[in-house]
C-alpha cells in the first residue's frame, strides 16, 4: 500500500482567471491528493465560478479545520466529517449548509457569511459567528444546546430564532443600518426586522454592544418601546459620547444587571450630566474611556 507523507496545513488560491476544464481537473486531483495525506486545515479562496470539491473532501477522517469562501456543494451528495471542529462558510446554500454541519459531529466552531435563511443545528457546536454583509431576506434558526458564545455582525437578519442555546450563552452585536430609515415609509421593512430581533434576544445574560449598535438602539428607542432584557447580568457597550445620554434609558431595560462595561469614544467629560439615578444600583460599574 503506498503511503503518504502527513500534510497538515494547505491555503490554496484560484483567481478568477484560470476558469478553464485543466486547471479545474488539477484542482480537484490536488484536493484528492491532501486527503490521502491526511490534511487536518483546508483553507480555499477561489474566484472562479465553476470549481467544485471533490467528495474525497467531504469524507475527510482527519480534517479538523474548514474554510471555504464559496459554494461548492454540487458533488457532495454523501458527507461524514468525524473530526471536523471549525467550519467556516461563505454564502451557503440551505439544504447543503444543514447536511454539512449535522454530518460533523464534533463541531465547536462555526462562521458564517450567509444571504439565505441557514438552519443551524449541532448538538456539539459552541462557538456561532454570522455576517450578513447586505441586506437581504437572510435568517437563522439556531437550535444548539452547548452553544455559549455567538455574534451577528453588520446587517440584522430578516428572520431570527433561537430554539435552543446554553442559558449562559454570551452574544456579541456589531449591526447597523441607515439611520435616516427611521424617517423614510420605504425603510419600515427594516425598521420591522428590528422590532422582531429585540424580543429574541432578550434573554440573554451577557451581550457586548458595539458603538454602531448602540447609535441604533438609540435611535429606535425614539420611535419604538425598547424591550425589557430581564435576564441581563452582564453588558459591555461602546459608545459615543454623544450618545451617553440615552445610556440611563438603556440601563432601565435591564433591571437585574450586575456588572457594567463602557467605553466611551470622544471623551468622558459630559458624563457628571448624566443622571443615573433610575437605574440598577444593584451592578459593578467601570468606565474605561478611549479619548478620541
Amino acid at each position: 500500500m503506498e503511503e503518504f507523507l502527513a500534510l497538515d496545513k494547505l491555503k490554496l488560491t484560484i483567481s478568477g482567471n484560470e476558469d478553464n476544464v485543466d486547471v479545474a481537473s488539477s484542482f480537484t486531483s490536488s484536493l484528492d491528493a491532501v486527503v490521502k495525506r491526511k490534511i487536518q486545515d483546508l483553507y480555499v479562496i477561489c474566484l472562479a465560478k465553476s470549481y467544485e470539491m471533490p467528495p474525497s473532501i467531504f469524507n475527510c477522517e482527519t480534517l479538523v479545520s474548514l474554510k471555504l469562501n464559496f459554494e461548492p456543494f454540487a458533488s457532495a451528495e454523501f458527507v461524514s466529517l468525524p473530526c471536523l471542529k471549525t467550519l467556516d462558510l461563505e454564502y451557503p446554500n440551505e439544504a447543503i449548509f444543514g447536511r454539512l454541519v449535522s454530518s460533523c459531529p464534533v463541531l465547536e466552531e462555526l462562521n458564517i457569511v450567509i444571504f439565505a435563511i441557514v438552519r443551524v443545528l449541532s448538538k456539539s457546536l459552541k462557538s456561532l459567528s454570522i455576517c450578513i454583509l447586505f441586506s437581504c431576506s437572510a435568517g437563522v434558526v439556531i437550535d444548539a444546546p452547548q452553544l455559549c458564545f455567538f455574534s451577528i455582525k453588520y446587517k440584522l437578519l430578516e428572520s431570527f430564532v433561537i430554539v435552543n442555546i446554553d442559558s449562559k450563552a454570551k452574544l456579541y452585536l456589531d449591526v447597523d443600518f441607515q439611520f435616516n430609515f427611521f424617517y423614510k415609509p420605504i425603510f419600515s421593512s427594516d425598521r420591522d426586522r428590528l422590532r422582531s430581533f429585540l424580543p429574541v434576544i432578550s434573554n440573554i445574560r451577557d451581550m457586548t454592544v458595539s458603538e454602531n449598535t448602540f447609535k441604533l438602539f438609540y435611535q429606535y428607542s425614539k420611535f419604538e418601546p425598547f424591550p425589557q432584557f430581564g435576564n441581563m447580568s452582564r453588558l459591555h457597550v461602546t459608545l459615543c459620547v454623544s450618545n451617553l445620554i440615552w445610556l440611563p434609558n438603556f440601563l432601565e431595560s435591564c433591571p437585574n444587571l450586575k456588572s457594567l462595561t463602557m467605553v466611551c469614544s470622544g471623551g468622558y467629560d459630559k458624563i457628571n450630566e448624566i443622571s443615573f439615578s433610575s437605574v440598577p444600583e444593584c451592578f459593578c460599574y467601570r468606565l474605561s474611556s478611549l479619548l478620541s
